[in-house]
């Protein structure tokens, strides 16, 4: 565990490792401890979830429980094993490159990236995390975890040479505080990519699946978010690039983080 890249999410002090009352975790020099859950570090205990966040947290500990079966019924009825390779192939992956997914999920988009980048994922989902965590020993895949939220990486900045999040942005309460700070955590010259589904997709496909469709198809969810958030960039960042993929199921937004002088 790559411990000289952690800081405390919520006041950006420093982390060691720690134990308390038997149990292994995080701690900073201001009392804060995050423990381990399944041998990655959990963020979020102690935290209460609101909003969009609860209610897709909830969902996907659910859904963690069901293995690799929604994975693999979302492959089938999007086709997505081939689309995976159109979302990730603008990625510049060099050897050694330290890349962070947010919104790791489990792991299913890390295991088509080159085996020569070390890989580091978030997720706000203890479920689903535990699922990737079993898959990434499985794939044999060179993976840190962390449970944390997306408005709130755990990581100090200037940290990852790629950043990239697929399939979540839209229903994060605050897409804007979770855009900044995947840039934060860039390193300058670094690339940022960010994919989710448009409103076609939603409507003709996650409706087909009665576990997505009863959460993601709900009532309560503003269609304006299912567009690309760059209103959200901010305007010093170059390079900003809006794509249609996957025959318009899918937004790309891209952009590299400037290179200050």
């Amino acid at each position: 565990m790559n411990l000289e890249l952690f800081q405390n999410p919520y006041n950006g002090r420093p982390l060691h490792l720690a134990n308390r009352k038997g149990r292994t975790g995080l701690a900073d020099d201001a009392g804060a401890f995050f423990p381990f859950r399944n041998g990655y570090p959990n963020f979020l205990a102690g935290q209460q979830m609101t909003g969009l966040n609860q209610k897709f947290q909830r969902f996907y500990d659910r859904v963690g429980r069901f293995g690799n079966l929604v994975g693999r019924a979302v492959n089938l009825l999007f086709e997505a094993g081939k689309l995976r390779m159109e979302w990730l192939r603008d990625l510049d992956i060099q050897p050694g490159d330290r890349v962070l997914e947010v919104s790791v999920g489990t792991g299913w988009n890390i295991r088509q990236l080159p085996g020569h980048a070390r890989y580091f994922g978030v997720d706000i989902s203890g479920g689903i995390l535990d699922r990737c965590a079993k898959n990434a020993r499985q794939w044999r895949l060179p993976l840190e975890l962390c449970q944390a939220n997306a408005g709130q990486l755990p990581y100090l900045d200037n940290s990852f040479d790629c950043v990239f999040h697929i399939g979540g942005i839209n229903f994060l309460n605050d897409r804007c505080e979770a855009i900044r700070e995947m840039i934060r955590v860039a390193k300058p010259g670094a690339q940022v990519m960010i994919i989710d589904e448009t409103a076609k997709e939603i409507k003709e496909q996650y409706r087909k699946i009665a576990l997505t469709g009863r959460c993601i198809c709900d009532h309560d969810i503003n269609r304006s978010r299912l567009y690309a958030p760059a209103q959200f960039v901010p305007d010093e960042i170059r390079d900003v690039e809006i794509k249609l993929i996957g025959n318009g199921s899918m937004y790309r937004l891209s952009f590299i983080k400037p290179v200050k002088t």
